[in-house]
């Protein structure tokens, strides 16, 4: 019953949408592509409450779009929530959902979304003409970024790890805080707290540093635990069992401002290099080809605040970010995802 009275309303409005096309004549259309998004963007943060929301953002293509503008929609979407204030998170820990239908008709491409908070659906809309809606082939980036959102956290963050599910076994999450290191386990959509493990007394210091070494494929791999004056072994095997000894070296924050790629779009390798904001202003990635000079070749993305960690990914394109949302000083860690466009 809750799937059909969900369907309901969208559906009487693409229709309505779609008859409007056919039987009114044509009007100018004022919406442009940024104003588009700037549109839906804002009457999301109305429809979720924008005084303190977090949104888990759905996007469903059932029009001509291509699936490279599909994926531009999506992240400029994303950043303009984000500079409103509005936190995205995961699956079962957000305060509302909203699914962003992309649909057409004759005339224009229709963004339907769906806002779902405290059981309460509403619909927002903006259409765009078709022809504003098609990518300009030289606008195009050779490299394009996609976040997936991991964990947000009032604590700080050091490092986390996704491992490699077990057969027969659910997904698991390393956290690495400054004084322990926290599993979950996926439970019903969402992180579940599972067990925890407390880290060698160490000095406290303002910037606290700290490094998870990424387990290969083997699901039972051991974890390398790198922090200033000690390294510990998480091993993963059959239960969870840290062990620690004094060490001397340590990887200093200035490795984490680049993550070089390692693939190539085009014939130049690329590297994912944060922005150049402080610690009380909002962050961003791009992708720049290594040569002499760093030549951007991808649209950089935005962050709600300032970029704190970056470490390569378990696979070639990827890399784990952790960053601090300004507008509620959560520590927020995701996982980011370079392609090549087609």
């Amino acid at each position: 019953m809750r799937s059909a009275r969900r369907f309901f309303p969208v559906t009487i409005l693409f229709i309505f949408f779609s008859l409007l096309a056919v039987t009114t004549p044509a009007a100018p259309q004022k919406n442009s592509w940024p104003n588009a998004i700037d549109s839906l963007a804002a009457k999301i943060a109305t429809a979720a409450d924008a005084r303190s929301p977090s949104l888990h953002l759905k996007v469903k293509n059932i029009s001509s779009l291509d699936a490279a503008r599909v994926i531009e929609f999506r992240q400029e979407l994303e950043a303009n929530l984000q500079r409103r204030g509005v936190k995205l998170a995961a699956d079962g820990t957000a305060d509302a959902t909203v699914e962003v239908n992309i649909t057409e008709n004759l005339r224009a491409i229709i963004f339907a979304a769906e806002v779902q908070r405290n059981d309460s659906p509403e619909v927002v809309l903006v259409s765009l003409d078709r022809a504003d809606a098609d990518a300009k082939s030289d606008a195009r980036p050779a490299v394009r970024l996609q976040r997936e959102f991991v964990w947000s956290q009032p604590d700080p963050i050091l490092d986390f790890q996704v491992l490699p599910a077990a057969p027969d076994a659910p997904s698991r999450l390393v956290v690495l805080e400054p004084r322990r290191l926290v599993i979950y386990r996926s439970a019903e959509g969402s992180w579940q707290p599972q067990e925890s493990h407390p880290l060698p007394s160490l000095p406290s210091a303002r910037d606290p540093l700290g490094t998870l070494t990424p387990p290969d494929t083997d699901a039972d791999a051991s974890i390398g635990v790198t922090l200033p004056g000690a390294k510990c072994t998480l091993k993963t095997r059959e239960r969870f069992e840290l062990t620690c000894s004094p060490a001397r070296d340590i990887r200093s924050n200035v490795e984490t401002d680049f993550v070089s790629l390692a693939f190539n779009c085009g014939t130049r390798s690329q590297a994912v290099l944060t922005g150049d904001a402080d610690w009380t202003r909002p962050d961003s990635l791009r992708v720049v080809e290594v040569t002499g000079r760093a030549n951007q070749v991808g649209e950089a993305m935005s962050f709600s605040g300032p970029i704190l960690v970056l470490w390569p990914g378990t696979q070639s394109e990827t890399a784990r970010v952790i960053w601090r949302d300004l507008a509620t000083g959560d520590y927020e860690a995701g996982i980011i995802t370079a392609s090549c466009s087609p």
